[in-house]
């Protein structure tokens, strides 16, 4: 139970290490205008617990030299080995999307452009191209 109580205190320690503020830090005041950080923010969990027992005269116990493990009945008697194991993991991601400035007669948003995203669809869109004119090219010299 021990271990339980340990991932729930790591997942507990990476829900208040991510927020807006990791990205941004707080709202500031310039030139009269409040900008307000904007950001995603998102988390990821996971956990196994169990716990397992090798009993004397199983499959997989009779065909090991253990010492919990053995194959005379009469050596069995408190051989029985128990055990638990678990692990777990938790991760997040903050994201800046947008600040908000807000002046004294207007708000607006204004977005931050993910540039990874941007680079990204372009390397897409080259390979798209060079495939396509690979085989258009295979169709017109394969005639």
């Amino acid at each position: 139970m021990d271990k339980f109580t340990s991932i729930l205190d790591q997942i507990a320690a990476t829900v208040d290490k991510a927020d807006v503020n990791v990205v941004f830090g707080e709202p500031k005041e310039v030139q009269g205008r409040t900008l307000i950080p904007v950001a995603e923010v998102a988390y990821g969990f996971g956990m196994g617990l169990g716990a397992a027992s090798v009993e004397c005269g199983d499959a997989a116990c009779v065909d090991h030299d253990d010492d919990a493990c053995c194959s005379d009945e009469e050596e069995c008697a408190g051989a029985d080995d128990e055990g638990e194991f678990g692990g777990g993991a938790a991760g997040a991601r903050v994201r800046p999307l947008a600040y908000i400035e807000v002046g004294a007669d207007s708000a607006r948003v204004i977005p931050i452009q993910d540039e990874q995203k941007i680079a990204l669809m372009g390397i897409a869109l080259g390979m798209w191209c060079v495939a396509w004119l690979g085989l258009v090219l295979k169709s017109l010299f394969k005639k």
